[in-house]
Order: structure tokens, then sequence, then C-alpha cells
């Protein structure tokens, strides 16, 4: 199986791959032997075990060098039903072999005479390229370039020779090879959902991509289109759909994923299929199914014989096939491998570790060195050092018995004639104990500001802390410079002015209830904050909503279009008819402030 899958850590956030609990059910679910992804985009840095090291399979990679989170593949075998490589190699050109893990395939050809060796270092930095030899056949995992503009499009011809120079080169050395990938490259007309585009106007010479597949493929090149050997003629069959116009639903699409293998392989497959039915990505995987044996003039030959054949060594014994050094289990992160904090500090000196180990951090006790409290760790810098190895907790304040004549926060509030009846510290006209009274109410809403004849209170900073005791509350006002900040005041709930007391009339004359005013002020609110329903679309549909990601001027900036699939003017491209013009999208275009003050304007205007 080949599969662009576009980052492979974010696959499980698409159905049906959220039901997989880890990577080893998503890949016994996809059911395949052999798994080519490409455009992995996982960094060295970030290639945890859960990814590297799936249970039940070797896991081969070759990731981008420069550019983090970009391009990648990774090729996974499923051990209990395929022998693990007996080689891999990262790259095409050799140049990548790590110290320990050299590659024994070669063939090369001539790759050092046709490009300059910076050149070669160059198209296998991108980590596109991953090379497993199978015995029976070599497996190249490629992902070609895109071509964006004109440098990146004389990068990807390169790397189109280059490829194609190593496969020949195996070919002639006598070794079977397989091609599998997202070749970035439509082959014909057949193969793209709109066969009338620029790219298949002329002669198949004067569009490089294309006239590179058309050499590559027999009969002309070295390996066979293995889907077309099997469905020479099937239609609106593709692996990529471009997501941004919603392509896949209605299936304008492209085929650029290929599985090629040389034409001695041909009779071992049964079938090469498009899974189009399989979501996550892009693109959609491309399987070719092998068969368990075949046929031949000396007999029947078996796939696992010719996959991991039976070798003795000289003293008669079996020969165990070892994985290549390049398998991630061999990966230096997994084997625990890496310098340690302490090995840095056994270089220091001969005792460093030793007198380390044998002074007790500051601020301990012997007990917590004993138990292994921060063991090994000298000089530590305590943000709070412990005294005495010991920690008490804080000790709650004493709560104190009010003072009469305290203002409460609520006399700031209040008109003058209103504070002066309140400040004698005199029990309530209500009767009721101090102990009995309700808990106090916090208005917030439309309380009336204080009479300005009044004489403004003196400067203080006030904090107010509620303390449950029972069924009351306690207001509590401490300040600076305040005689009376030590002063306590309780305020009961009757004494508090009700709402409809304290806020105005509105200018019909009627009040508003709380529940009313809160109601009215989240509306206001919600009117603000509320997206403006989307415009309709030419089809008298409601559009749909994207975002600028093209770096410029415009990036970010958000636009509504038709919601409807396919690119726009997709009708005008493939000249149907009339009637059938209305299922593809529309040429409705508009900026999304530009609606958004449009609706503006008629709603003014409208008044």
């Amino acid at each position: 199986m080949t599969w662009n899958v576009n980052s492979f850590r974010t696959m499980r956030g698409y159905s049906p791959w959220t039901e997989c609990k880890d990577y080893k059910e998503l890949l016994d679910a996809l059911g395949a032997d052999i798994f080519c992804f490409q455009e992995m985009k996982v960094t060295w840095d970030k290639l945890d075990a859960e990814i590297a090291l799936v249970p039940g399979y070797d896991a081969f990679f070759s990731i981008s060098r420069g550019r983090g989170g970009y391009s990648g593949v990774a090729t996974y075998i499923r051990l209990d039903r395929v022998p693990t490589p007996i080689d891999a190699e990262e790259g095409f050109t050799g140049l990548l072999s790590r110290p320990g893990a050299q590659s024994k395939l070669g063939c090369y050809g001539d790759l050092e005479e046709e490009f300059e060796r910076d050149e070669l270092v160059q198209l296998d930095s991108e980590g596109r390229c991953m090379i497993t030899d199978h015995e029976a056949f070599v497996l190249f995992n490629v992902y070609f370039p895109n071509d964006h503009d004109a440098e990146r499009e004389e990068f990807k011809l390169k790397f189109y020779r280059g490829i194609e120079i190593r496969v020949r080169a195996l070919v002639d050395s006598g070794r079977q090879v397989i091609v599998a990938g997202d070749v970035n490259a439509v082959h014909m007309p057949i193969d793209h959902y709109n066969p009338n585009c620029g790219s298949f106007i002329g002669p198949i010479e004067s569009h490089p991509a294309r006239a590179w597949l058309n050499g590559f493929l027999q009969p002309r090149g070295p390996v066979v289109d293995l889907f077309r050997y099997f469905h020479p003629d099937s239609q609106g069959v593709y692996t990529c759909w471009n997501t941004k116009v919603d392509g896949r639903s209605g299936n304008f699409g492209t085929r650029i994923d290929y599985i090629l293998p040389t034409p001695a392989l041909i009779p071992w497959f049964e079938d090469c299929t498009i899974e189009a039915s399989i979501r996550g990505s892009d693109h959609c995987p491309v399987v070719a199914v092998l068969r368990d044996s075949i046929e031949t003039e000396e007999g029947e030959k078996k796939l696992l014989d010719i996959l991991s054949p039976t070798t003795y060594d000289l003293k008669g014994n079996l020969v165990v096939r070892e994985p290549s050094k390049l398998c991630a289990r061999f990966y230096d992160k997994f084997l625990a491998k890496q310098q340690t904090l302490k090995a840095f500090l056994v270089n220091k000196g001969p005792n460093a570790l030793a007198e380390m180990e044998a002074k007790p951090p500051k601020g301990l006790t012997a007990m917590e060195t004993m138990s292994g409290g921060l063991k090994g760790i000298s000089g530590t810098k305590m943000s709070r050092p412990l005294s005495g190895g010991t920690s008490a907790p804080p000790a709650k304040k004493a709560k104190t018995a009010p003072v009469p004549g305290q203002k409460s926060l609520l006399s700031f509030f209040r008109g003058a004639k209103e504070e002066s009846s309140n400040t004698s510290g005199s029990p309530s006209q209500s009767g009721v104990p101090s102990g009995e009274r309700n808990p106090v109410k916090l208005v917030s809403n439309s309380i009336r500001p204080p009479n300005p004849s009044s004489a403004p209170p003196a400067p203080m900073v006030a904090s107010l802390q509620l303390e449950q005791d029972g069924s009351r509350s306690r207001m509590r006002e401490s300040g600076e410079g305040n005689s009376q900040s030590s002063d306590y005041s309780f305020v009961d709930a009757e004494s508090i002015p009700d709402m409809t007391d304290l806020a105005d009339a509105d200018e019909c004359g009627t009040e508003l209830s709380p529940q009313e005013f809160g109601a009215s002020q989240a509306a206001a609110w919600g009117a603000i904050f509320t997206r403006p329903k989307p415009p309709q679309c030419r089809h008298g549909e409601e559009a749909k909503l994207y975002s600028v990601t093209k770096k410029g001027p415009n990036q970010g900036r958000q636009f509504w279009m038709c919601p409807r699939p396919g690119p726009t003017g997709m009708a005008k491209e493939l000249a149907v008819n009339k009637n059938e013009r209305d299922t593809f999208k529309c040429d409705y275009f508009m900026w999304y402030r530009d609606s958004a003050r449009r609706k503006m304007e008629r709603r003014i205007n409208s008044r």
C-alpha cells in the first residue's frame, strides 16, 4: 500500500481512525503487509516510540533535514506476514549513510557524473526517499516534489532524473524494482477530472513532468503503471483531490499516486486498486495485491520463499535474518544510549559525583536525605528555604469583634441623608438579633451614585472580605491612613434598597426588572458578537466561508464562495450543457468584511 497521509500524527483525528487507540490498531485496520507512507511531517526530535516502534512492525524513516514538519516518508513492514528487509538505504544518492548502517545495495549509475555532490545532498535532504531490499525486489518509497515556481520545477526535474538513474542502474544489474509513492504528475488525460485543461494541450513533450513519466513507463522506461495494467479504461478514478474547493465530494481529482514494478514482477500481482473510500488525507491509498504463489517452468514458486530464502552458514547452521541498522528500533534514542546529566558530571573529576552524593542538600533533615529526597542535587537553591526541616501551616487569623461606628462599604453609594442616619452603629430597626440576620446582598447593577452635595470620604485603599459565620456575612474594610480601618459594621439584607428603587426609569417611564435588564444586556452583547448571516450565492444557497492561507497582503482574510464542489468556472471549462451547469460551483465571491458592511448599509437605509 502507498498513501500520502498528509501528516501521520493527525490521521487519528479523522473518522474512522479516531476509534483506534494506537497506531498498531490503525495499521492493522488498513490490513496491508507493507506500507509506504508519504508526507509523514515528523521531525527527528518529535519522532517518538508511539510512531517509530509500533508493535509487530519494523519501520524505516527518511525525514527532512532542513525544514521541520515537512515532507518525510516511512515504510512499515508487518513482521508476522513479511520478512524484514535484508537492507535499507535512506535517500537514493548513497550520501546519507549513517555510521554502522551503510547500505550494500550499490548501483548508483551516473549520479555523480550528472550532478554535483552538493546537488545530490540537496536532493536527498528533504526526506523524500526510503529504499528497502526485500531480496525478491528493491522497494522505493518516494515522495516526488511539486513545482510551485520555476526554482521548484528545476528541483523537481532533477529529482525525477536522479530516481530514474538509480532505478535503471539496479535493473541493469539484474535486480527487480518497485517504485511506489506520490509522483506529483498526471500521465494521461484520463487521469485528470478535466481532460481539456492546459496540461494536456499540445504534445506531451511540452509538459516536462508528463514527459518524464511517459519516458519512465513501459514501453520506453523500466517500469509498468500497475493500475493501468489491470484497469486500462477506468475513468473517474483518482487518488488526490483539492480539499480547498471540496473536490472530493464532486470527484474533481487527479491520479498522481502510482505503484510501478518492473515487468518481470507482473506475474506476482493479482490486482491493483484505488481505495477512494478511505479518508484521513487529501489523497487515498493505492493497493497492490500479490499472489502467494505462481506457476513457472521450473514449477510452483512461493512468494515467501523468494522474499526470505533459507540460507546456511559454513557450519550448516540456519542464518537468522537481522534487520538493517537503519530500522527505527536501532535508533540511539530508543536504545537508551543518550548521555545523561550524571555522565556529564562524572567527566568533571574523579571525586565530583561522590562528593555530590555524600553532601546532603541544604534545608533537608537527615530523615529526608535518607529517604531519597532530592538525592544527588548539590547546591540546589530553593525558592522557599525550609528552617529546621519542618514547615508549619499558616495560622488562621482570629476573628475580631465588631466596633460600633465603622462605615460600611454601602455607605459610600448612598446619599448624605441616608449616610447620616446609618452611622450611629445602633441595631437595625427590624429588631432582629445580629446573629439571625440574613446574608448581605451585593447589588452590582444600576446603583445610584452618591449625592454630589455630600462630603467625599477620606482617601483610602479598601479590601472587601466576606467571612461566612452561620447565617450572617461580614464586610470588612481595611485601609491605610483611616482611623476607622479596624472597625466593623453589619448590614442587613433588608437595609439594602431594592433594585427597582436604585434603577432609573427608562425614557418611556417604565422600569425594568432585574431579569428584564439582564436579558436586554445579554441580547445587546449577543448582537455585537454574533457573526452576520451568510450571504446567498447565485444558486440561492448560503455561501461558505473560506480563509486566505497563501502568503501575501490578503493572508488571513476571509471570503464567501459558493458551497458547491469543484473549482470556480468548472462548467465553462468542461463545456457542459446548460442543464448540467447548476451542479457546479458558481462564480460568486465576496470578502467577509464587505458583506458585513453591505448588510449594515441596508439596515441603515431601511430606517
